[in-house]
């Protein structure tokens, strides 16, 4: 009988190789079940001004036409 202690280990073994950038498979009788890949972190941008001069905005930029031209390339509006 496995302790509690020995499959929270191995997990956690298998997490540090995790964020280490390995991918690990899990499979179940030779067949793939489950994939455990790293987590692509974004960067923080909840800070106000986070683009501060960086994004330069036309004149325009929220205009019907500039807007009517942004749902036509997307297949929408009318």
């Amino acid at each position: 009988m496995a302790s509690a202690s020995r499959p929270s280990a191995v997990t956690s073994g298998r997490a540090i190789n995790v964020e280490r950038g390995e991918e690990i498979l899990t499979d179940r009788a030779g067949t793939p079940v489950a994939k455990a890949v790293p987590l692509v972190r974004r960067a923080n941008r909840t800070a106000v001004g986070f683009l501060a001069e960086q994004v330069d905005l036309s004149d325009d930029w929220d205009s019907p036409q500039t807007n009517a031209e942004i749902a036509a390339d997307f297949g929408i509006g009318g």
